[in-house]
């Protein structure tokens, strides 16, 4: 929207998918003197969810000077659950195992970012100065969480001491960014452009 020497833009993105599936292996895997079976069935849930907020102005000072400011913030959800019931056997029969592996993984959190502009035109057609400057910031946990347990034929879990992996993760992260670009012409058939950037994290 723009009014005056002010040009305004906002915005807003949500986003709620959910996959929910099934599925089932049989496999036999054949060596010259045993062969090996598994069977396994189970379910599998997928949530990804979040939601996005941006605004931004920008100030025409005149015909050669702009001012922007913007920023954006986003609080994002996602978790991805599994559980499969295995079977697995050998012929001639040395193994035989029933068992339930199951999954949990995700990450939660928000993060937000400034950006600050500035633009110059300066005398000749073409030459420019531009300043940047941006911060952003990221807090959220992960969590990756895998179990199996010993069931019998039936599905009933039997394991008093199940095989856990676990790993849970808190991040916090800030990122500074400055940049500054000058170009022009030199002549009528070159050009000149020169930079700086800076990266902090």
């Amino acid at each position: 929207y723009k009014v005056g020497k002010f040009s305004f833009l906002a915005g807003a993105d949500y986003r709620d998918e959910k996959r929910i599936g099934s599925g089932l292996q049989e496999r036999i895997t054949y060596y010259p003197d045993t062969t090996f079976y598994m069977n396994y069935d189970g379910d599998n849930n997928m949530i990804h969810g979040g939601i996005t907020y941006q605004a931004g102005v920008d100030y025409y000072i005149n015909d050669k000077n702009t001012l922007s400011i913007s920023g954006r913030y986003s609080d994002r959800d996602f978790s991805r659950s599994s559980a499969s019931y295995y079977h697995e056997w050998s012929d001639p029969s040395d193994i035989e195992e029933y068992y339930l592996r199951d999954n949990n993984m995700g990450y939660k959190g928000g993060s937000y970012n400034i950006n600050l502009e500035y633009s110059l035109k300066l005398k000749k057609p073409d030459q420019r100065l531009d300043v940047l400057a941006y911060f952003s910031k990221w807090d959220g946990t992960r969590i990756d969480d895998q179990f199996k347990f010993l069931t019998d034929e039936d599905r009933n879990i039997i394991d008093d001491a199940p095989e856990m992996n676990k790993a849970d993760e808190i991040s916090i992260r800030d990122q500074y960014r400055f940049k500054l670009d000058y170009a022009s012409p030199i002549g009528e058939n070159s050009f000149f452009e020169s930079g700086y950037q800076s990266r902090i994290e």
